[in-house]
């Protein structure tokens, strides 16, 4: 029975019966809209790093420092959504994407190295992690720049969500999409390349 379905019996019970049905979720947006607008919604602040690391390092002990550290920036305060990264090793696209940002990536081979590791059925969880993981790694290198260098963040983060969104959405090719991505990363760093540059 599909989620869509329950939620359709919910809110039917509640109007046959005039009930007061309490329920959790730690993503509102994917709710039907029907129960949306007969619901209270109460937001909880977001967790600090130093509590997120407590959380994570207890529900997964066998990380190490550099994961649970990528765990952190990715969950962004929210522990449900960090553990959602877990096993996946973040650490290492983090790694990556950094370098990309510092450096430009001017030869590809950081994305030729996350392209091959990305691809593949078996790493399937890795690279829907990845698309998740690059327009929020852009949000965070946009604070704390301003003028040109915002515009551009704030711009490559645009594209990524777009990107990302439309590899999901229509099954595109994984190489492509991660050299795409990527690209938008190298518009980052200090030189200002732009997608399809490279740096000599």
């Amino acid at each position: 029975m599909g989620s869509g379905h329950v939620g359709w019996m919910l809110m039917k019970f509640c109007q046959l019966f005039r009930a007061v049905v309490a329920a959790f979720r730690t993503v509102f947006s994917p709710a039907l809209p029907t129960i949306r607008s007969r619901c209270r919604l109460l937001r909880f602040a977001a967790l600090g790093d130093d509590d997120m690391a407590a959380v994570l390092r207890e529900a997964v002990p066998e990380a190490s420092e550099a994961e649970i550290a990528a765990l952190v920036r990715a969950g962004a305060g929210s522990p449900g959504r960090a553990l959602t990264f877990a096993g996946l090793d973040m650490a290492a696209i983090e790694r990556d994407l950094a370098e990309i940002a510092r450096t430009g990536d001017p030869d590809s081979v950081i994305r030729v190295r996350l392209a091959g590791a990305l691809s593949g059925k078996a790493a399937q969880a890795r690279y829907e992690a990845f698309l998740t993981r690059t327009p929020s790694f852009i949000a965070e290198q946009a604070r704390g720049r301003s003028g040109g260098a915002l515009k551009t963040a704030l711009d490559a983060y645009a594209r990524t969500r777009s990107i990302a969104a439309a590899a999901i959405g229509l099954s595109q090719d994984v190489v492509t999409t991660v050299f795409e991505l990527a690209a938008e990363v190298a518009t980052l760093a200090p030189t200002g390349l732009q997608p399809g540059e490279t740096m000599h």
